[in-house]
């Protein structure tokens, strides 16, 4: 979270050591630094949850930057992409307009109100 730099390779990312310079720690579900290696059992070490820090923040990435948006509606006339205005679908080419449509809405789960209220109630222990 400071700018410490990471080299990929393969599944495993490779670390600057912190302690010492011009060592790196190569990490994917182990480490080869001495935190982890030299004590028995190993302990968690920083270079483990930076690497699984980078992986959630790649996976979000990926499934919110990567997914591209909707392609606008066209024009059932023309061809044109419309605009949506006022709930309406508007085609600047043609000037053909239509009702936008309505996503159909959520289903939501049944929940009984004393169901809700004890679930309130953890909230609040």
């Amino acid at each position: 979270m400071d700018g410490v730099r990471f080299e990929r390779d393969s599944d495993d990312l490779i670390f600057p050591s912190r302690s010492r310079s011009g060592l790196s720690h190569r990490t994917n579900g182990r480490c080869d630094c001495e935190a982890y290696t030299e004590r028995n059992p190993p302990q968690p070490c920083w270079h483990r949850a930076a690497k699984r820090m980078i992986e959630l923040i790649e996976d979000l990435e990926q499934s919110v930057l990567c997914t591209p948006p909707p392609a606008p509606p066209q024009c059932g006339r023309c061809g044109a992409e419309m605009f949506e205005r006022g709930g309406r679908l508007i085609c600047p080419a043609c000037g053909h307009s239509r009702l936008a449509p309505v996503p159909p809405p959520l289903p939501r789960p049944a929940v009984s109100a004393e169901q809700a209220m004890r679930e309130i109630d953890e909230l609040y222990v």
